[in-house]
């Protein structure tokens, strides 16, 4: 994932919301995941290989955080 074309920005949303210090943690983080998943969207993985769903976890975390936010 961090190696996309979207790895940059992967990098920036992980960081925020590993380091967030808000109540609700990764709330000030939903511009940097808003911004990652619109260039997953852009630039979609390939299919996966046989067990690894890295990609499709991480991208699922990121849409649940912004959905939450979303509905606050």
């Amino acid at each position: 994932m961090a190696s996309g074309p979207c790895g940059k920005l992967f990098k920036v949303a992980f960081s925020c919301f590993r380091y967030s210090m808000e109540d609700v943690k990764g709330s000030d983080c939903v511009d940097q995941f808003r911004a990652m998943q619109g260039c997953m969207q852009k630039y979609p993985y390939p299919e996966e290989k046989p067990g690894d769903g890295l990609e499709e976890t991480a991208a699922s975390e990121a849409t649940a955080v912004i959905e939450e936010e979303g509905s606050s």
